[in-house]
């Protein structure tokens, strides 16, 4: 009995073509889940894992032009000349903040490594903002 559906099997091209698709689809359907899920995975590791201060980033990219093209031209449009200038600070304090604003900018447009700079101080003064 199982010689005869083996024979009946193997002398049927239109059943071993099916069972060569279906056993291809089976491994084309377990490695794209399997790497999906990797995929899937890291996107939303990155997605959660990335800080809000990052998120909030001032870059524009294609993705948020398409989404936001109204938000988008404001940003360029409207982009404040000088980012320190409705701040009132203390003068040596204003020229260190602006030698650490000139240094990130170069370092930005020299692909360089940047520099760690922590900032201290009571609540509402203004320490986020200029990290932003």
């Amino acid at each position: 009995a199982r010689s005869s559906v083996f024979n009946a099997f193997i002398t049927d091209p239109q059943k071993i073509v099916s069972a060569v698709a279906g056993l291809s689809l089976l491994a084309v359907g377990f490695y794209t889940s399997k790497r999906g899920t990797g995929l899937l995975a890291r996107y939303i590791e990155a997605r959660i894992g990335k800080p809000a201060l990052v998120r909030e980033t001032s870059r524009i990219t294609p993705l948020e032009t398409l989404k936001y093209p109204i938000k988008t031209f404001k940003q360029i449009a409207f982009r404040p000349k000088d980012p320190l200038g409705g701040v009132v600070l203390n003068p040596q304090l204003e020229a260190r903040l602006r030698d650490i604003a000139i240094t990130t900018k170069n370092t930005k447009r020299n692909n360089g490594l940047y520099r760690n700079v922590m900032f201290c101080g009571p609540p509402g003064t203004g320490k986020t903002m200029f990290a932003k």
